[in-house]
């Protein structure tokens, strides 16, 4: 009996885990487990939960180009296409600035100021996720 062509995803989290860490990418696993979310269209803990399901090959070919790109260095925001700032998310590509832990962090301290009306312009910044 041959072993089916697919791999599961234990199989492919773990493969393409090590090929990111050899192309120098620090969250490697991370970056892995979120492409494959998006791709699949499942939650992490779906993943997780069923280590067993195999990717499709459309699905496989997709991710190949996905780790190809992230291999190369390009912002995994810029893959996807979208990235989370605040609790929400903002559509992003290599035109425009990724939203930064940093710039929460800014927000939180805005907010504990006492401004009643603020006035704030956030012009030509980037996504608009501080606006």
């Amino acid at each position: 009996m041959t072993e089916p062509s697919t791999p599961t995803i234990h199989k492919w989290i773990a493969e393409n885990t090590t090929y990111l860490h050899a192309a120098d990418i620090q969250t490697a696993k991370l970056d892995v487990l979120v492409l494959l979310e998006d791709v699949l269209n499942k939650n992490r803990a779906q993943l997780l939960a069923h280590p067993e399901l195999r990717i499709t090959p459309e699905q496989e070919r997709i991710l190949g180009q996905l780790l190809e790109r992230r291999a190369k260095h390009e912002p995994l925001a810029y893959i996807r296409g979208k990235s989370e700032f605040y609790g929400r998310e903002f559509i992003v590509n290599n035109h425009v600035l990724q939203p930064r832990p940093e710039s929460e962090t800014m927000i939180d301290m805005l907010k504990k100021l006492p401004i009643r009306s603020p006035k704030i312009a956030d012009i030509g910044t980037g996504s608009g996720a501080l606006a």
